[in-house]
């Protein structure tokens, strides 16, 4: 027997076997599936707590197992449950030949990926966790073996969330570098360049009352009608000290935060920056912090100037310079981290070309370049100022 036999007679055993003790969760986001299944009620309640919010749920039976073939299954087991498997499958990656380096996102540790064939795949984790996850294409589910009873909440949130990034981009949406919020009932569109300002300006709105809809990564897509929408899809808050320090209700509520180290109950500080889910953004705002669909009535491109003194303004974009600036967005920022083969080659530049193509063939929302510095310069009026102006009110 070769290990390459090994190896695959492992994995299916292991992407096929239940857990013990099933808990399942169904989760939807505009019109996509994807079934969460946990061997812990923990493992459930994690799924509810950080992407719920931004999902419909309903819980799934104890017998389901994720077997239909039209929707994406995650699946979540501790290695001891099956541990005989586990043993198994770790001894034939041992004699392979050397892995992959991939990473689930451009600032993340190193992890070994070894490709089974057939669009399917093993990943060893080392940092800051460790375990496997399994992925098959074809059968359209991702196993997350743990390395004990604990969930690696970020890691549970990439596994749930990369197949709905993936199934919203086949679907036509667009997925761009940006964040958006509601302010005023209408749905804004916040993009442009790492750095200009973009996490900064939604919080500054959501001070002001508006409601987030997402937080540096964005799903648009043109509606049959002719207008626009945008859709919220789970995801981590990133702060820089600089947005914190010049928002005093965000700075006073995460210094009251706790820090226990662990996602689901408070924030962490990683990578300079302050890192957090839902229930930190609903503790800080008091209120419910996100909207799950919203028009897109406006596009923002932010030009954050922290020297900057007089108050915020604005310049009108034309669509035809608006139509480039977006396309730009939509084609070349960060599709997505190759960590798993969700696309064949050739596949997502297809996708994505597709969707940008439908989403720019009329003309776009309007456009502005809004000039700001901190929140002295209050560009939140400006925003108003601009939505009151192509959106008069009756």
């Amino acid at each position: 027997m070769t290990i390459a036999t090994d190896i695959h007679d492992s994995f299916s055993l292991l992407l096929e076997t239940p857990p013990p003790e099933p808990q399942g969760i169904r989760l939807s986001i505009a019109g996509e599936v994807v079934d969460f299944i946990a061997d812990t009620p923990s493992g459930i309640h994690l799924a509810e707590a950080i992407l719920g919010p931004y999902c419909k749920t309903s819980r799934l039976p104890a017998e389901n197992n994720g077997a239909e073939d039209h929707r994406w299954t995650v699946v979540s087991i501790a290695q001891h449950r099956v541990s005989g498997l586990a043993a198994d499958l770790y001894a034939a990656l041992g004699r392979s030949a050397p892995a992959r380096q991939v990473r689930r996102w451009p600032t993340d540790f190193d992890s070994d990926r070894f490709d089974v064939g057939d669009a399917r795949s093993v990943v060893m984790h080392r940092m800051p966790f460790t375990g496997l996850t399994l992925f098959s294409r074809a059968a359209r589910r991702i196993l997350y073996l743990r390395a004990d009873d604990a969930y690696d909440v970020s890691h549970t949130e990439h596994c749930i969330k990369y197949p709905f990034r993936c199934e919203l981009r086949r679907s036509g949406f667009s997925q761009v570098h940006a964040s958006g919020c509601v302010l005023n009932s209408r749905g804004i569109l916040i993009t442009g360049e790492k750095g200009r300002g973009k996490s900064t300006l939604v919080i500054h709105a959501m001070t002001r009352g508006a409601t987030e809809v997402s937080n540096d990564l964005g799903y648009v897509r043109r509606t049959a009608d002719g207008g626009y929408e945008m859709i919220a899809v789970p995801q981590i808050t990133r702060l820089g000290p600089g947005t914190v320090a010049d928002n005093e209700l965000l700075r006073t509520a995460l210094a009251a935060e706790p820090r226990t180290g662990d996602y689901l109950k408070s924030p962490v500080f990683n990578n300079e920056k302050e890192e957090f889910y839902y229930p930190v953004l609903r503790r800080i705002w008091g209120r419910e912090p996100v909207c799950q669909h919203a028009s897109l009535d406006l596009i923002i491109f932010p030009m954050l100037d922290v020297n900057l003194s007089r108050n915020s303004s604005a310049t009108f974009v034309p669509p035809e310079e608006a139509r480039e600036r977006l396309l730009t967005c939509m084609l070349h920022d960060s599709p997505l981290p190759e960590w798993l083969p969700f696309f064949e080659p050739e596949e997502l530049s297809d996708v994505t070309a597709a969707a940008a193509a439908n989403f720019l063939r009329g003309t776009p929302p309007p456009a502005f370049e809004l000039h700001f510095g901190g929140s002295s310069t209050d560009p939140v009026s400006a925003i108003e100022n601009i939505l009151q102006e192509i959106h008069p009110q009756e």
